[in-house]
């Protein structure tokens, strides 16, 4: 899912979330399936890019660093 469109779930979904959402599908498997020269630390990016989160001063949970 796009960046706006975790933040704003009321908002009508448009080509820009999904071009986004579909960068971070074509990473997610660049990261798992391509020759690169960043095998060995494929968990932790994955980690930072994908599951990384924190809770704002507000109390609501948001995407860590890597989004």
């Amino acid at each position: 899912m796009s960046i706006l469109f975790l933040e704003m779930p009321d908002k009508l979904q448009d080509l820009q979330d999904d071009l986004e959402s579909f960068v971070y599908v074509v990473l997610y498997q660049v990261l798992h399936y391509m020759n690169h020269n960043k095998a060995d630390n494929v968990c932790v990016i994955i980690q930072r890019v994908f599951n990384d989160y924190f809770i704002n001063a507000n109390g609501t949970i948001q995407g860590g660093a890597g989004k």
